[in-house]
């Protein structure tokens, strides 16, 4: 067998493919493992056809730790990546069942960068509504921007609101059952939340 790191819809995955000797066909990918197994895709077995999930024990095939690890590493800036990514909206269409004009990308890049691309995206878009000018798509990315990076605080805000309610509608004798103040009344009377 053949293991590689790669990457599928631009997550990073282990591509793991037969040699001739084997007995099944086809490229697997994966992004689960375990200490004991490589969980991969389906692949075809050559004897009868039918499609199997793999699974690789470890133990086995050591060349494998270090791609996992990799694959890991890979994972975990991968997710660094794609927690920058942000939409800015730039202009609906005006015809048709056209989606708007948005731009997909990193926030953390020179405002400049950003700019010329969503110039390029309004020149070069089918209908645009209206042209945008260089310091209206700067403020678009400020704001785009400060949301980014309000977002955990705005998060954990909500987080601790939810609480405090949750605790305020136990401390009331709130049912969560029939999600009133019917003290009972319901005849299935839950005065703590089932999540």
């Amino acid at each position: 067998m053949k293991y590689k790191l790669t990457e599928t819809n631009g997550s990073p995955c282990i591509a793991v493919s037969a040699e001739a000797t084997d007995q099944w066909i086809g490229v697997a990918f994966t992004r689960k493992a375990d200490a004991e197994y490589l969980y991969c895709g389906e692949v075809k077995l050559k004897s009868t056809g039918k499609r199997v999930g793999l699974r690789l024990r470890l133990a086995d095939k050591p060349e494998l730790m270090e791609l996992i690890s990799q694959l890991e590493a890979s994972n975990a800036a991968h997710g660094a990546r794609q927690s920058r990514i942000v939409k800015i909206y730039l202009s609906s269409r005006g015809w048709g069942d056209y989606s708007p004009v948005e731009w997909i990308g990193d926030i953390t890049r020179p405002d400049a960068e950003i700019i010329v691309e969503c110039q390029y995206m309004i020149e070069t878009g089918h209908d645009v509504d209206k042209n945008l000018s260089d310091a209206e798509i700067k403020e678009k990315i400020t704001a785009a921007r400060e949301a980014w990076e309000t977002a955990p605080a705005r998060k954990a805000a909500r987080e601790q609101a939810e609480k405090e309610d949750i605790q305020n509608k136990i401390d009331s004798g709130y049912c969560f059952y029939c999600e009133s103040w019917c003290y009972g009344d319901c005849g299935h009377y839950t005065p703590k939340p089932r999540i």
